[in-house]
């Protein structure tokens, strides 16, 4: 290979993601990898790409954690459930693999992590307008952060 001379004087090492602005985006699943929580809950991390024109690829992750009934935020993965038009109500079969394509609506915040760096974090989500007419009327409307559970 060829050696050859740069200026970098001006340039700023950058590194990782960089977070979308906050705002309401359309998302799709395009992973899911199980954990577990310290409590040894059922946790999916699901890696979501922005699906929309401006921020296209652009990656945010959710965490959907299973909690037993009784718990505080329970509800939170059945919500999440329903939002993609799964199976959501009485006894169900978790079947993770078919997340993968699905649509959803998310209102995307930032937050900084544990090193101080800005990071996207889904503060609420909903349905597709129209998708689920059971769940939503016609006009579109995100949850807003008194309706969501989370």
């Amino acid at each position: 290979m060829r050696a050859f001379e740069y200026d970098a004087t001006t340039v700023k090492p950058s590194g990782g993601f960089m977070p979308v602005p906050p705002a309401i985006y359309l998302m799709v699943i395009k992973n899911v990898t199980e954990k577990t929580t310290k409590n040894n809950d059922v946790m999916y991390s699901v890696e979501c790409e922005v699906d929309d024109k401006d921020y296209l690829g652009s990656k945010v992750w959710h965490n959907v954690t299973f909690l037993p009934p009784d718990r505080k935020g329970a509800g939170m993965a059945i919500y999440f459930l329903k939002c993609i038009g799964e199976p959501w109500e009485g006894k169900i079969i978790i079947e993770p693999d078919n997340w993968l394509g699905k649509h959803f609506i998310a209102k995307v915040g930032i937050e900084q992590d544990l090193k101080g760096r800005d990071r996207n974090m889904i503060i609420s989500i909903d349905s597709i307008p129209g998708e689920r007419d059971d769940i939503l009327t016609a006009s579109p409307s995100v949850a807003s952060d008194e309706e969501v559970p989370f």
